[in-house]
C-alpha cells in the first residue's frame, strides 16, 4: 500500500524495522505497517479509481483523492474540507 508523508521522515514500525519516506514523501509498505505510518501523520494513497459520476466513492475518501469521472471525462479531486468533489478549476462537480 502506498502512503504519503513528509519527505525524508523516518518511522520505526512495531517490528523494529524502519521506513524512510522518499523525496516525494511516498512509501510503499505492507498493510500491517499502515497504523504506525498513520500515527506519524502519513495518509493512505488510494489506488487509481475510474467510475461514472453516480459511481463515485462515498466512503474511504480523503482530501486530495483523485477519481477519473468517466461521465464528465475528466479527473476530479476531493476538496480540502473533504465535503465535495472538485475539478482542476476548483469548481464543485
Amino acid at each position: 500500500m502506498k502512503m504519503l508523508g513528509t519527505p525524508g521522515v523516518q518511522v520505526v514500525l512495531p517490528d523494529g524495522s524502519t521506513v524512510l519516506a522518499g523525496p516525494d514523501g511516498v512509501v510503499d509498505v505492507p498493510p500491517v505497517a499502515a497504523p504506525a505510518l498513520l500515527t506519524a501523520g502519513f495518509i493512505q494513497v488510494p489506488d487509481a479509481i475510474a467510475d461514472s459520476t453516480s459511481g463515485r466513492p462515498s466512503q474511504g475518501v480523503v482530501p486530495g483523492m483523485m477519481v477519473l469521472d468517466t461521465t464528465l471525462n475528466k479527473p476530479i479531486w476531493r476538496n480540502p474540507a473533504n465535503t465535495a468533489w472538485i475539478d482542476a478549476t476548483g469548481a464543485t462537480v
